[in-house]
């Protein structure tokens, strides 16, 4: 493993709403993350794949069976869905009873779309964290990466080694950690930016030598979609952060370089 201490920081989440790609584009032209990651089931999808198009902004698909609507008929893939056909909002409440059959199943399809549509994404990583949960999901993951032949976010656990393994044989890449920067340690939400500045400053400190992932999730701040995506207020004080000269800072601080799995 290198010295060097390598930071890929995506923006998970895109296509979820229009800010948060117009949030992602702006930061990636400042130089202040790497990549983001697309929900092919996201309602901005279609206008985010025609943006992306017009940059170089690497990016990976977000696989997800959570908040929104599948690609596949709702039938088919039973374990995954409410009566109304769409997914479940809360991992907890299906991550044990959801069949992995229907998982591999609505996951095909979430990246078959994404080819072919014209898209090349470069890696995969999952919404929620739900494809690292299970023993059976996480090999599904491995199984994605390899078959469809791309870099994935992985976390730091030797569970993951067989994966970042597999994925080297193939001339692809699995992160050494993965990140997010989600709670404080009460368990509240790091909501205002002061919030976020320290729990950034503890997670950049512990970082070690390698390649890792940072699961950000900056948006623009648009009132009228305070009601419509959940957390707003994170999303917020993470595009303010990034956009500071604090967030430079830290990375010089730290001898940490930005970058991606190329």
């Amino acid at each position: 493993m290198s010295h060097q201490k390598r930071l890929i920081v995506n923006v998970d989440d895109g296509a979820n709403h229009h800010d948060t790609i117009l949030a992602t584009l702006e930061l990636y032209e400042m130089g202040r993350i790497s990549s983001t990651s697309l929900m092919v089931y996201g309602s901005d999808f279609l206008d985010t794949r025609k943006l992306l198009a017009k940059h170089n902004l690497p990016y990976g698909i977000h696989l997800g069976v959570h908040h929104g609507k599948p690609i596949c008929k709702p039938s088919d893939v039973p374990s995954l869905c409410l009566e109304n056909g769409c997914f479940y909002d809360d991992i907890n409440d299906n991550l044990q009873t959801m069949q992995v059959i229907d998982v591999e199943k609505e996951l095909r399809a979430q990246l078959d779309m994404a080819l072919r549509v014209g898209l090349k994404p470069q890696h995969i990583d999952c919404h929620t964290g739900f494809l690292y949960m299970r023993a059976d999901l996480r090999a599904l993951f491995q199984k994605l990466a390899v078959e469809y032949k791309l870099h994935a976010s992985l976390p730091h656990h030797s569970v993951f080694n067989s994966t970042r393994h597999a994925l080297v044989d193939i001339g692809k890449k699995g992160t050494d950690g993965l990140s997010m920067i989600f709670e404080l340690p009460d368990g509240m939400i790091a909501n205002r930016v002061e919030q976020r500045v320290s729990q950034y400053k503890t997670m950049l400190a512990a970082l070690k030598p390698g390649l890792h992932y940072l699961a950000s999730h900056p948006m623009l701040d648009a009132p009228q979609t305070r009601n419509i995506i959940g957390g707003m207020n994170f999303r917020v004080a993470d595009y303010e952060f990034f956009k500071s000269n604090t967030w430079l800072d830290l990375l010089k601080q730290n001898e940490i370089e930005l970058s991606y799995f190329s």
